[in-house]
């Protein structure tokens, strides 16, 4: 059985849009897809964020007890802030600055930050 030449061609045609036609519905799996991996991206993103900026407070606060606890010479805060891996330290009799040494402590404060992450 042959076929004539416009038959042949409209069985091309219709392969190609079968084929036309699974593509498109592969594509639109794979758009789905990505808009759910985005959203999800988004989420962790956001939970990141959320992280960092809790991170910066708590910097903030154990900045303040360990100022607080050097200039009222309070022990308790210093014993808290020691068994959470802090150390609060005091500048050297002479040294041009009376208070704690901020630089330091913040030196300290990033690396007990830091071993707490892991």
């Amino acid at each position: 059985m042959t076929l004539s030449k416009t038959q042949g061609v409209a069985c091309a045609a219709t392969i190609l849009a079968a084929l036309a036609l699974v593509l498109f519905v592969i594509n639109v799996g794979l758009v789905l897809s990505n808009q759910k991996t985005q959203k999800q991206l988004n989420d962790r993103q956001q939970q990141i964020n959320a992280g960092l900026q809790v991170s910066n407070l708590n910097q903030q606060l154990v900045r303040a007890l360990g100022t607080a606890s050097v200039a009222n010479k309070d022990d308790r805060i210093k014993d808290l802030l020691r068994t959470n891996g802090i150390t609060v330290s005091q500048d050297k009799p002479g040294a041009s600055n009376t208070g704690p040494n901020p630089a330091r402590a913040d030196r300290m404060m990033e690396r007990a930050m830091d071993r707490n992450a892991q």
